[in-house]
């Protein structure tokens, strides 16, 4: 069992109890040493870790506890924005990173509905893909004093999510490489979303060509190009990849046939792909705007990068 503190929503201190071993943890009883509570120096999270101390919990294989102490809502803490767990994490191994992003109403925690590492593990169980790293972000990212919105389809929350391609490159990958051991070179590098991830994902992936050679888009939202309420992130004319990448990139979009949320929208990319002779993966899935769909999407995504 392995203990840290994390961070969640840049708002919420905890502390995570994550079984990495080969059994189910039974009994695991929760224990502070006094120097460590005294390091907290706020009473009200003293009180909290105390009142859970000798409190015993279950944790299964890969999987974890949380215990949550605290918020701090003045304090930013950039650096700590990842989610889910690491499963036999080797630090003396190099890995393929894969970089999945939620949707408009998400944060780094909605992947976890998805599943990805029982579909990537089981993949990886059948030889079919190797090992890798998966980052699931909020892609929310705040400027210092800047409000959430509260309705998601406000225009300042979708400007948020643009700004994800350079906290993508400014911040998160050089923490991931500076901390985890990646492999090198933009073959062993994916970046893949649903719905307004997978629209974050297309931009990203198009203007970092240089770091990724999986894009995948799983029902992308609107946006991609310039519709009644944005003026889009590329024109149709823009909205193609240099002649240098052409065979050395993989682009997956997906369209749900009973999505009434993005509607024709990821059609209508594939489309201008098709147009600006951009080669790429285009399917159909007997779904709507829902998790059945974007499974799916991963699934196809997976089993073909990093071949």
């Amino acid at each position: 069992i392995t203990v840290e503190i994390i961070y969640e929503r840049k708002s919420f201190y905890g502390i995570r109890f994550a079984n990495h071993g080969k059994r189910l943890a039974d009994k695991v009883r929760i224990k502070f040493d006094q120097s460590c509570l005294d390091s907290l120096n706020e009473p009200s999270y003293i009180e909290r870790l105390q009142q859970a101390e000798d409190n015993e919990c279950i944790i299964g294989v890969g999987q974890h506890y949380d215990l949550y102490f605290g918020s701090n809502k003045a304090r930013e803490n950039p650096n700590i924005i990842l989610s889910g767990k690491l499963i036999y994490y080797d630090a003396n191994k190099e890995y393929p990173i894969m970089y999945l992003l939620h949707g408009i109403g998400g944060s780094e925690n909605e992947w976890k509905s998805g599943l990805p590492e029982y579909i990537t593990g089981n993949l990886n169980k059948e030889g079919k893909i190797p090992e890798m790293i998966i980052v699931c972000p909020n892609q929310l990212v705040q400027v210092p004093g800047e409000k959430m919105p509260e309705n998601y389809l406000d225009p300042g929350r979708f400007v948020m999510f643009n700004r994800m391609v350079d906290e993508l490159r400014t911040s998160l990958i050089p923490y991931m490489e500076e901390n985890y051991s990646i492999m090198e070179g933009r073959d062993n590098h994916a970046i893949a979303g649903l719905s307004m991830g997978g629209r974050t994902s297309l931009y990203c992936g198009f203007y970092m060509l240089d770091y990724f050679s999986y894009i995948g888009a799983f029902e992308p939202a609107p946006g991609v190009l310039p519709y009644s309420a944005e003026e889009g992130l590329f024109t149709e004319d823009t909205f193609k990849i240099p002649k240098e990448y052409q065979d050395t990139t993989l682009i997956m979009i997906q369209q749900g046939d009973n999505d009434t949320v993005v509607s024709d929208n990821p059609t209508k990319y594939h489309k201008v792909l098709d147009k600006n002779g951009v080669s790429h993966l285009f399917n159909n899935v007997p779904y709507g705007h829902e998790w059945n769909a974007w499974r799916e999407g991963l699934y196809n995504f997976a089993r073909r990068v990093f071949q």
